[in-house]
């Protein structure tokens, strides 16, 4: 026995001990003597453990009985990439159950669907870099102190199989230290023991599932939740309602003349774990509305630690406090009294609410206010523009059991995937009416100036006053009350502008023109999706942060960097399109 790693205590191995090794005279012990020789640590005890999970892509059947003649009481649940033909040619033991996952999605939602197994018996087989992907797409599933046995092949003879055990190790070593999964992976490896034909990898910590949207429905029937579909939108093809100029192929490159639309679903579902940060749970499961960006790859969440792309880290706290009877429209955000999140992705699960609301009338918004402690006066007035009364929204203060929980699948989606439904249009117009305060404004340019610290222009004042002297309002529109400010972007047809939250008020404008100046390292495109809605002809003007050293205190990233307006390099585009203007040769679609 070699230890790799020994954070964890073994006595070593059961050298006589091996899966399949019940009676080595019976025909099916002997081939299974080659197949599933697996050494076990010592604290492995047979007769405690509740679920055994077996991964195999062959003889599906005899893995099931070798497993059940060494562990008669446990339940066995196989996992298997064969076809269903084969994998039900022979009957399997009393007490398993059987899953052929030919995607990795089918993995996902067997992972989430029931408890985390004790044990994991991998003997698919397979190249190394298969078996550690399979490693590293599910160890976090084991439970707590269990166990991940692997053989490196089925076929592995003796002389050959100790330099494959350690090849092996050193790999799933090395991608566990690599950090996938979030960073997880490194601390959940508690030990790594390998043997002369056997790696076997103990587990520490609890980590839980992440589902996606498609997975709801099939956990849902095998854990038996009480999930109801009230309405989906069909996936589609949106184009974009505006015309686009860049000055940088880079930034055209990431704004799509069309976008792809997923499903999108309003559901409600019965006894759902809410906590602060928009976190929604059901049985130690992740629901995908507890996400900003719930169509990423990688779904991660201010409420976990660790997100990976299929689990994450399970929250610290133990059980809910309390409980929330009646119905609950969830419209929590990871980004408490952010304007920008409420206004962009927030607002675009609105469109469930009055056929929830119908459903249910005494029907209640459900939000955090985060550490302030109360909501922002200016959130309650836009979701009052909406029609939800003061009275109607709900602080979520800790984690608590909702009695019913309604979600509804967002429109607007920006990150690495993104797209905006073209129905928000009818969203933000009703907003819009709802929030005006009847005085019209007179400013048909205006231009959206930016002086927060992060992402703020070097040359602001020269930008300034280059949009000023052509005509347009410079305006903060952060010292406005809401309902001015909607006034005024209702009343501009052009629109320019730093960009950032404060341009995001142009989902009250009519169709017309947007210009949007920002740091080349912005990667966000909310200005644009907000345009493909609403329509228009949209400029964007990437600028330079420069090679000098990061200028804002603690930035995180390139992201939040300063810059400046290259008057050399840009004006020029920047005059032709505000001649265009003035003449009147602006085309709109």
């Amino acid at each position: 026995m070699r230890c790799v790693s020994g954070r964890h205590s073994t006595k070593g191995w059961r050298r006589h001990q091996r899966l399949g090794f019940c009676d080595i005279s019976d025909p099916v012990g002997d081939l299974l003597s080659q197949q599933l020789g697996l050494d076990l640590p010592d604290d492995l005890d047979a007769a405690t453990l509740d679920r055994v999970l077996v991964i195999t892509s062959h003889r599906t059947s005899d893995v099931a009985a070798a497993v059940r003649r060494w562990s008669p009481q446990t339940h066995i649940h196989v996992v298997t990439s064969e076809a269903d033909e084969a994998a039900s040619a022979t009957p399997l033991p009393p007490g398993t159950s059987l899953d052929v996952c030919l995607l990795p999605d089918d993995l996902r939602v067997v992972l989430a669907s029931g408890v985390a197994p004790q044990l994991v018996v991998d003997v698919a087989g397979g190249p190394r870099a298969t078996i550690c992907e399979r490693f590293q797409r599910m160890f976090l599933a084991v439970a707590p102190g269990g166990w991940w046995v692997v053989a490196p092949r089925p076929d592995t003879r003796r002389a050959a199989g100790a330099r494959a055990v350690a090849e092996l190790a050193d790999t799933i070593r090395r991608g566990a230290d690599a950090g996938r999964e979030g960073g997880q992976m490194p601390r959940a490896i508690g030990t790594l023991l390998r043997g002369s034909r056997t790696v076997a990898v103990h587990k520490q910590g609890s980590h839980v599932v992440k589902l996606r949207e498609q997975d709801v429905e099939p956990v849902a029937a095998r854990r038996g939740w009480d999930v109801r579909t009230l309405r989906t939108l069909p996936a589609s093809v949106q184009p974009s309602r505006a015309t686009l100029s860049t000055n940088r192929r880079e930034r055209a490159e990431r704004l799509f003349t069309r976008f792809d639309v997923p499903p999108l679903h309003l559901r409600e579902q019965r006894h759902v774990v809410c906590a602060p940060l928009q976190l929604t749970m059901a049985d130690w499961v992740v629901l995908p509305s507890s996400f900003h960006h719930p169509s990423a790859t990688r779904t991660r969440s201010r409420a976990l630690t660790g997100s990976g792309q299929w689990f994450t880290g399970e929250p610290s706290w133990s059980r809910p406090s309390g409980r929330l009877d009646g119905p609950f429209f969830h419209l929590d955000s990871e980004f408490p009294r952010h304007f920008g999140h409420l206004l962009t992705e927030d607002v675009a699960k609105l469109w469930g609410w009055d056929e929830a609301k119908q459903r249910h009338p005494d029907l209640r918004v459900l939000r955090s206010s985060g550490d302030h402690g109360h909501f922002a006066p200016w959130e309650l007035e836009l979701l009052g523009g909406y029609g939800i009364g003061e009275d109607e929204v709900v602080d979520l203060r800790e984690p608590v059991i909702v009695d019913l929980l309604v979600t509804a699948s967002q429109q607007f989606h920006n990150g690495k995937v993104r797209y905006a439904h073209g129905d928000l249009a009818t969203v933000w117009a009703r907003l819009r009416d709802g929030i005006r305060s009847g005085t019209v404004s007179s400013h048909e340019r205006v231009f959206i100036t930016r002086s927060a610290a992060k992402r703020s222009c070097r040359n602001r004042a020269a930008v300034e006053a280059l949009f000023a002297a052509r005509g347009f309002h410079v305006v903060h529109p952060e010292t406005m009350a809401l309902a001015d400010q909607v006034e005024l972007f209702a009343g501009a047809t052009v629109v320019a502008g730093f960009g950032g939250s404060g341009m995001f008020g142009t989902i009250f404008s009519p169709p017309g023109t947007r210009i949007v100046l920002t740091s080349e390292e912005y990667k966000a495109s909310n200005e644009y999706l907000i345009a493909s809605v609403t329509g228009g002809d949209y400029h964007h003007f990437d600028c330079p942060i420069g090679a000098q050293l990061p200028d804002v205190p603690n930035a995180r990233s390139l992201f939040h960097r300063n810059f400046a307006f290259d008057f050399t390099r840009d004006e020029p585009a920047l005059d032709r399109v505000l001649d265009a203007l003035d003449e009147g040769t602006m085309t709109t679609p």
